[in-house]
């Protein structure tokens, strides 16, 4: 079988009085296939879906002082409002069964999926406008692998054992060489973040495999159905990354002044970055200090 959805911004309108409708390009489609593979012993069946999508973002320019929106106050001295959310994600499986015989069955899957996300713009603290240079990426993916297999001793009873391996990666602003740090504009109208997203760079490595068996038995009496499980269950996690020191960089000079755009917008177009500002750090919790992540753990249960 197959799918599709596919959509864009042609009847759509603008949430900012005077200015054209955001962007929206959204191409969503994907199938499915199954089948034997070996009459009566073998089967198949995979399904993909791909996302291509790319947003526009609204925003009131109407908000934004001169001098921000000419740059001075965004350190590349440009703010480009053609950027916008960019999307490319990918979701995969292929599942095998295969009947041994009338006792023993297999099945193997494998899982694949990502999302990688460029230009998402906003702001994590309530109030502020996020401008384009203020865009954040996003990266998430993971591949996974299973196998079952299930054995029958009697209509009441099998034994039933797992296998699982599962490699996943996440991380914000992975590809940004260069330090970020967010610049907020404290003006009495409203405030401005432009420069750097949030929440800086970071990334998360984990790896985890599992494996166990459980024996299963039905049994009808005792005044109704009961079933009983044995069995056992023995994981390994790991988890590595890191993540970067950030800080925020607040310019505040008369913020509450009737005439603070035109106090800020001066400062900035004599001494650009170099006046006086307030600087933010977030900083470990670790007890040495470290940013970095290296953790593992083994798991052993019975029941």
């Amino acid at each position: 079988g197959a799918v599709g959805f596919f959509r864009d911004d042609s009847l759509d309108s603008s949430n900012v009085e005077g200015q054209e409708p955001a962007t929206l390009e959204r191409q969503q489609w994907g199938g499915t296939l199954g089948g034997p593979i070996v009459s009566d012993k073998a089967f198949f069946f995979g399904s993909f879906e791909v996302l291509d999508e790319t947003r526009g973002v609204n925003i009131d320019r109407s908000r934004i002082v001169d001098f921000v929106e000419q740059g001075l106050a965004t350190p590349s001295g440009v703010v480009d409002f053609s950027l916008g959310p960019k999307t490319d994600g990918f979701t995969g499986l292929l599942k095998l069964d295969w009947n041994l015989n009338q006792a023993n069955h297999l099945t193997f899957s494998v899982n694949r999926s990502k999302d990688d996300v460029s230009g998402e713009i906003s702001s994590p603290i309530a109030g502020p406008i996020a401008l384009p240079s203020a865009e954040r990426t996003e990266l998430r993916e993971s591949t996974s692998f299973s196998a079952r297999d299930s054995w029958t001793f009697s209509s009441d009873s099998f034994l039933e054992t797992t296998f699982k391996l599962i490699d996943g990666n996440s991380g914000n602003n992975l590809e940004r060489n260069e330090r970020l740090e967010p610049i907020l504009v404290l003006l009495r109208s409203g405030f401005l973040q432009t420069g750097a997203p949030f929440g800086g760079k970071f990334d998360r490595n984990v790896d985890r495999t599992q494996l166990g068996q459980a024996f299963t038995l039905f049994r009808d009496q005792m005044r109704g159905d009961h079933q009983f499980k044995l069995g056992w269950d023995w994981t390994r996690s790991d988890l590595t990354g890191f993540n970067e020191v950030t800080n925020d960089v607040e310019y505040s000079a008369a913020f509450l002044a009737p005439s603070a755009e035109a106090i800020q917008g001066d400062l900035f177009e004599r001494m650009g970055f170099e006046q006086s500002a307030a600087r933010f750090f977030t900083l470990s919790a670790n007890p040495d200090g470290s940013l970095d992540l290296d953790m593992t753990d083994n798991g052993l249960g019975f029941y």
